[in-house]
């Protein structure tokens, strides 16, 4: 949601050969958050107020100087939509995308319940756009759209996590896949 506290969490963490001496977390994109304890291994901060990819990293250094990091990307979208029923779209609805993870192409599988001009995007974990497609106006069916795993340019999308955003008119649904090589 907008303007929420976000938790991360990196206590889970662990050295086998030791104990963790810090830790550090950083933001390397997204619209830019203030972190309230960025040398602990939990962290918050306030969710920016408009839909945004974030991309954290968390170093975290053991007493004898050994490095490890792991980045985490945190999806910031109007969430109440998943909450209050009211606000779901009328004119779609999402099914997910099979198979999932994929390699290299899944369908992203929607209903369409009444007319409306339906567009696809599918954004990498920095929130790039990698592919799109317009569909143009579709009427009330299912629908099954194919990404091969390539993007707009036509080259081989990486490993990793994507997220798919299907529009329909000015409402629109996300998803999250994941592309194994």
């Amino acid at each position: 949601g907008f303007s929420e506290l976000v938790t991360l969490d990196g206590s889970g963490s662990s050295d086998p050969d030791g104990s963790i001496a810090s830790y550090q977390w950083s933001q390397i994109s997204g619209a830019s958050v203030t972190l309230s304890a960025s040398e602990q291994s939990t962290t918050t901060f306030t969710s920016p107020t408009s839909e945004n990819i974030l991309v954290f990293t968390l170093a975290v250094i053991d007493q004898l100087g050994g490095l490890d990091q792991d980045t985490i990307s945190v999806l910031v979208q109007n969430t109440t939509t998943a909450i209050d029923e009211k606000l779901i779209p009328e004119e779609l609805k999402l099914f997910g995308n099979h198979p999932n993870p994929f390699n290299p192409k899944t369908e992203i599988v929607f209903q369409v319940l009444k007319q409306t001009e339906i567009r696809l995007a599918i954004y990498n974990i920095y929130g790039q756009i990698v592919w799109t497609k317009s569909l143009g106006q579709k009427d009330k069916g299912l629908y099954s759209v194919p990404w091969d795993g390539e993007t707009t340019q036509g080259k081989s999308a990486v490993s990793g996590i994507y997220f798919y955003r299907v529009n329909a008119g000015d409402k629109h649904l996300l998803g999250k896949m994941s592309l194994v090589k």
